[in-house]
């Protein structure tokens, strides 16, 4: 975090406003508030997959029914976001298919993609008479994640698992997690649960294809593990296997129903492959432990109840994510943590995924309000802020009027500003423009986080100080509400000369000033700073009718380079004076 100068004494009570705690000028870590999904109206989330396609996640998970009492799902839900915060439903295409082992039910998505192509496993569930709600693995393809392409037969079915349990009434076999082998070049694997046939115990097992990923059926490689009973790690019950790897030692993590907290954590230090060494870890939260023991040790350190069906995934620029189903006694959903390591430890922690998560003002005064000129830096409020990237907007408040967006470099403030961690300072001279309500020699404004206007500054107010020889606020109040204030064609009479600065021209560095006569005549064009004294005298003689274009390199009358800020020119022609503001920034050429 930026040191704070002594001006910014206040700033404790802001940022303790905002939820963050400061020692010695540095902010400590927050509480892993998780970002989350919740699917449309009327339904509720279930077992999902996330993958990034460019600035878009999208998440597929069951949707369940909440009119139906224990519904297990009929059809997938799909949903975006950018942020992983705000999420968009997008349809709930993906239904049952029209092969006997999918025309049921479809569950438990896991998409990739290779080659441009995407791939969703799913569980199908049937309703064909021969094999009434067996369980099978199938997989759709896609190109744009809405439109799947259904193969006509499943890549897994219990029938070609050795030791599965598998007969005209059962057949369970779901929850598959698909990647490539990386012991085999060209080989795939697929890890999914199933019911074997003794004990009467759900399993780990594992198929596999060197072939295409559609192609049916991948060959059986075994069980990965055949669960005991043996309380508290070994449940009858495992469900929901996903896999990774971290540093050189893979990790799989399983659902069991073994009370509330279900994830539990296995890792191997070689392959994820058949035959690999497996040992068992601990359960991702606190557990109790049983009666006469001591403690058990925790993976994260606080509660994980009612967490299930989890999964680890990676954006585009290789952060990682935790995401996993919240069952608690509010409502279902799915909530995402973002994945940090400590060097030299096999165990992970959870943080809050990126967000501004607030705005704020530390200003000279004290207030949020100062005048022009007087500091007024902006204090970003981030999670997970370290290392990336606000995108910002800046808007004008005018009581009883809609906001009105303003570019942010118009007043020297940032669209997008790296960010140093919990909290970042951006030191800002406040800058202003006259303001066309009721207090012209006022402005106010308030910058939000672009995409979210939930998490918004205090307004500041600006107050534009008159004085010198002439008065560019008052005046360029005026032309703000005159016809011809702001410069077009459409807005003026043909007898009044225009003035306005422009945003780019090809003439050469420095600003561009367009004056626009409507006849020949002779014209002054100055510029002034916001006391109102002159800064330069630009032109001063006969001028052609039409526009002409009179470059400003940003040199006073003595040739020294202005300061960056606000800067009013002022023409007087054909007995007609009109004013256009200059903002003068780091980034004029």
């Amino acid at each position: 975090m930026n040191t704070l100068r002594p001006s910014h004494r206040w700033l404790a009570s802001t940022l303790l406003a905002l939820g963050i705690v400061m020692s010695a000028g540095t902010a400590l870590a927050q509480a892993p508030i998780p970002s989350q999904l919740k699917a449309r109206a009327g339904f509720s989330p279930k077992d999902f997959s996330v993958i990034q396609e460019g600035e878009w996640f999208h998440a597929f998970y069951i949707e369940v029914d909440n009119s139906i009492l224990h519904d297990p799902g009929t059809r997938l839900g799909h949903s975006k976001s950018k942020d992983l915060y705000h999420w968009q439903y997008v349809d709930s295409n993906f239904g049952p298919g029209t092969a006997a082992f999918d025309n049921a039910r479809v569950w438990a998505p896991h998409v990739i993609k290779v080659d441009n192509v995407f791939y969703l496993f799913y569980t199908g569930i049937s309703n064909d008479p021969a094999t009434p709600n067996h369980q099978a693995i199938g997989v759709r393809t896609s190109t744009n994640l809405s439109d799947w392409a259904p193969c006509p037969t499943a890549i897994v079915e219990c029938a070609g698992i050795q030791g599965s349990r598998c007969s005209p009434s059962v057949g369970e076999l779901r929850d598959p997690y698909v990647m490539q082998d990386p012991t085999t070049p060209g080989r795939w694997l697929v890890y999914f649960a199933e019911k074997v046939d003794s004990p009467d115990v759900m399993a780990v097992g594992i198929a596999g294809t060197t072939g295409a990923l559609t192609q049916s059926p991948w060959g059986d490689l075994g069980p990965v593990w055949t669960p005991g009973t043996t309380w508290p790690y070994d449940e009858p019950q495992t469900e929901s296997p996903h896999l990774f790897e971290h540093d050189g030692l893979w990790y799989l993590f399983y659902t069991s129903n073994a009370g509330n907290n279900q994830i539990t954590i296995w890792t191997s230090p070689g392959s994820p492959a058949p035959g690999a060494t497996w040992t068992r870890r601990l359960r991702l939260g606190n557990i109790p432990p049983p009666p006469g023991q001591p403690p058990q040790e925790s993976f994260l350190g606080y509660n994980a109840d009612h967490w299930f069906a989890s999964e680890l995934f990676k954006d585009s620029a290789g952060r990682e994510y935790f995401g996993a189903v919240n069952d608690d006694s509010s409502s279902r959903r799915l909530q995402f943590r973002q994945v940090a390591w400590t060097p030299g430890n096999w165990k992970f922690s959870l943080a809050s995924p990126f967000r501004v998560s607030g705005l704020a003002w530390s200003t000279e005064t004290g207030y949020n309000s100062v005048n022009f000129g007087q500091r007024a830096d902006l204090v970003v409020s981030a999670w997970s802020g370290a290392g990336r990237t606000g995108e910002f907007e800046v808007v004008e408040k005018d009581p009883g009027q809609p906001d009105q967006l303003i570019a942010p470099a118009s007043l020297n403030l940032p669209a997008s500003l790296a960010l140093s961690g919990a909290t970042t300072i951006r030191e800002w001279n406040a800058l202003a423009e006259p303001d066309d309500d009721a207090t012209p020699n006022r402005m106010e404004i308030a910058v939000r986080v672009k995409g979210e206007p939930s998490v918004t500054s205090p307004t500041l107010y600006i107050t534009l100080p008159p004085g010198g020889e002439h008065d560019p606020y008052e005046t360029e109040a005026r032309a703000h509400r005159s016809p011809a204030g702001d410069g077009s064609a459409a807005n003026r009479t043909s007898s009044a000369p225009t003035l306005r600065a422009l945003r780019e021209t090809p003439l050469g560095p420095g600003v561009g000033l367009l004056v626009d006569l409507p006849q020949a005549a002779k014209a002054k064009l100055e510029i002034f700073d916001p006391q109102g004294r002159r800064v330069r005298t630009l032109r001063l003689e006969l001028m052609p009718r039409g526009g002409s274009v009179v470059m400003w390199d940003r040199l006073d009358d003595a040739g020294t380079s202005v300061r960056h800020g606000l800067y009013f020119g002022r023409l007087q022609a054909l007995d007609h004076t009109v004013t256009t503001r200059i903002v003068v920034t780091p980034a004029t050429r």
